[in-house]
């Protein structure tokens, strides 16, 4: 049980790392940092270790293009951008919707039979969402915009994590059906995501693409007027950026990743998730502890009522896996 709640520590510690970042970057620029590289180390090693695993079906490349956008480019750009406006915790808390989105899109597009009691699950773990998202947004998040009682950046988190969980639905057919290797998926995906962000970011975002405190420091044979115009360039700030991309590489793409399929022989995806929504919670501890940020008691009561209702909702599961009783 340590090992499950350390790795959910982990995957939370990537929520402030993320927030971190982009004290030094703009946030489509940073994506498309983080997973162009991300994606040339998985596809590196498949490159150098499994070569015969490095091929793509003609009749695949639709499904590969929709890995790319939906899992990657879509999900991450806007689960990024709403950083900027809204705490860890809460961007944890919307992802914690994930398991009732999946439950959904099965039942819509895969004819999976719902329980009775798996719908109360997903209906109480719906209306737990409500209470945070119909709470007053602080101004920063309302200085973005809104939708009717939702925030901008809280519509953004929304579609991210739907999108999110589309990408994990292709995912399967490309792992389970057709075979091919999740590290060779993820790499595919990672590389042209994040290339399709660079691009984004230097048409959208605003310059310079690297927020630094100083922009004073001069560069010997380097353009001036050229290279403030898109990026300013004090290097231990550059530093501090590329620390913080290889460290949200290491700890999600890398560490969390081998991590929790090693979890997966010892325990049921089942356990997992439920044991995952503890996330939001380690997420508000860490951005308490690392970026003096504040939770309110209406965090607390939408996470408690969520539990409840994934606990309903997997319980059926839980008593079939002998982990729970009747």
């Amino acid at each position: 049980m340590i090992l499950v709640l350390l790795a959910y520590l982990l995957l939370s510690s990537t929520f402030v790392i993320g927030k971190a970042a982009l004290t030094y970057a703009q946030p489509i620029f940073l994506i498309g940092v983080r997973m162009t590289l991300g994606g040339l180390f998985l596809l590196a090693y498949i490159y150098l270790f499994k070569k015969n695993q490095w091929k793509i079906k003609k009749e695949d490349i639709w499904l590969f293009i929709q890995i790319a956008f939906f899992h990657i480019y879509l999900s991450f750009i806007l689960e990024f951008w709403s950083y900027t406006y809204v705490t860890a915790s809460k961007a944890a808390f919307m992802f914690n919707l994930s398991p009732f989105i999946t439950a959904l899109f099965a039942y819509i597009f895969f004819n999976e039979q719902m329980t009775v009691r798996k719908w109360a699950g997903l209906l109480v773990g719906f209306a737990g969402s409500l209470p945070i998202l119909i709470a007053q947004a602080p101004s920063m998040e309302l200085s973005a915009g809104s939708f009717l009682f939702l925030s901008v950046p809280e519509v953004c988190l929304l579609i991210s994590a739907t999108s999110g969980v589309y990408g994990w639905i292709v995912m399967k057919k490309l792992v389970v059906n057709k075979h091919y290797s999740p590290i060779f998926v993820n790499g595919i995906g990672m590389f042209f995501g994040g290339i399709a962000a660079f691009f984004t970011s230097f048409l959208a975002e605003q310059k310079p693409l690297l927020k630094y405190a100083s922009c004073s420091t001069k560069i010997a044979l380097l353009d001036q007027s050229l290279l403030d115009a898109w990026f300013c360039h004090s290097l231990p700030n550059f530093f501090m950026f590329m620390f913080y991309v290889l460290l949200l590489i290491l700890v999600a793409n890398i560490i969390f990743y081998n991590f929790y399929g090693f979890l997966l022989k010892k325990y049921t995806p089942t356990f997992l998730s439920l044991v995952g929504l503890l996330c939001p919670l380690f997420t508000a501890l860490l951005g308490w502890l690392f970026l003096g940020e504040t939770v309110t008691w209406v965090f607390f009561l939408s996470l408690a009522i969520v539990m409840a209702g994934a606990y309903i909702f997997y319980k059926d599961e839980l008593k079939e896996q002998g982990l729970v009783e009747e």
